[in-house]
């Protein structure tokens, strides 16, 4: 086999590994896309069922707290400087989804801690385990 053969069978290889990861990054994006369509159409859902029993409880000029018919909190608003956040706690008070005004859209898992975080501002994506290190990070 010369070397141009050579040359040229690693640059078949090569452009089929780049066809697969840009394939895998399509199924990735997808995967998130369907994870995150699933996620604000149940939190909107569960909004619709529990608006029922949802009273503002506490407005300042920097938060609004809503809380459940079991007087928890489960929804807050908030504004610090020149960010703004929306926060929603499951019924043990844990923190379960943020949106903030710089946007960074964060799922926490049931413990508080941030396992999925998407940054707007310049498209990335990163995923972490349960002891809050980076396992994955999406352009």
């Amino acid at each position: 086999m010369t070397i141009e053969e050579r040359f040229e069978r690693i640059e078949k290889e090569n452009q089929a590994l780049k066809s697969q990861a840009r394939n895998l990054r399509k199924l990735a994006w997808g995967a998130v896309a369907i994870a995150l369509a699933a996620f604000v159409g149940g939190t909107a859902l569960s909004v619709r069922a529990w608006t029922a029993a949802i009273d503002p409880v506490s407005i300042t000029a920097q938060t609004i707290a809503l809380k459940d018919s079991t007087n928890k909190v489960r929804l807050t608003l908030s504004g610090s400087g020149s960010v703004a956040y929306i926060q929603v706690l499951d019924a043990n008070g844990k923190a379960r989804a943020a949106l903030t005004s710089n946007g960074i859209v964060m799922a926490m898992d049931s413990n508080g801690v941030g396992r999925v975080t998407l940054y707007g501002s310049d498209g990335k994506i990163i995923f972490r385990d349960a002891g809050n290190q980076v396992v994955a990070t999406l352009p």
